[in-house]
């Protein structure tokens, strides 16, 4: 990754966001994770197909949040399969480019596919946690929808690396059971 790539990556994602509070979805303008709220904080529809909203907790900031759960929704796409293995064809491309990141996938026949990331560099971290499913809109079209629940740290000299993922790992798979467990949320698309 060259020394631009972060800041266009985030340019972008500004821009794409808007900064919009839309409910674009029609999930709400609050949602429950893990016994704690989350608040709509951008929407945005940056493709004909593709949709996202970012929540973060109520008892947190935009300008340094550190858990937010992320929203996707993807017209036309067919299987979960296929969203699973479309993500870790992007993890890998950013690995290829020098991106420091690790993943797992989970397939399970009762709660789908997942995947398990994180990525960092020298100064932060950021461990998601992606469940895929496929619904319907209205008019029957298939859409591919994305659940991510996302934790950021800092890496400092009393929080180092090692020490971020040490705790990572131990609460790892009762993240993961529960974005597992819970009933995902429908999404109303107009189309």
């Amino acid at each position: 990754m060259n020394q631009k790539t972060p800041v266009v990556i985030l340019f972008l994602f500004v821009n794409l966001f808007a900064f919009a509070q839309n409910d674009l979805l029609k999930l709400g303008a609050e949602i429950s994770f893990s016994s704690e709220k989350y608040v709509l904080t951008r929407s945005g529809k940056p493709y004909n197909n593709y949709y996202i909203q970012e929540y973060i907790r109520a008892s947190e900031n935009i300008q340094n949040f550190t858990k937010s759960i992320v929203v996707m929704a993807i017209i036309d796409t067919t299987t979960t399969d296929q969203l699973l293995a479309l993500k870790m064809k992007e993890l890998d491309k950013m690995k290829e480019k020098g991106t420091k990141l690790d993943y797992k996938p989970f397939i399970n026949e009762e709660e789908g596919r997942m995947i398990e990331y994180s990525i960092h560099d020298e100064i932060s971290f950021q461990w998601t946690i992606q469940r895929f499913e496929v619904q319907k809109t209205k008019t029957n079209k298939d859409v591919g929808f994305v659940f991510s629940y996302v934790e950021r740290k800092k890496i400092t000299p009393e929080q180092p690396l090692e020490k971020i993922k040490s705790s990572v790992d131990e609460k790892m798979i009762g993240y993961v059971n529960e974005v597992g467990a819970i009933t995902l949320p429908k999404v109303i698309i107009e189309d």
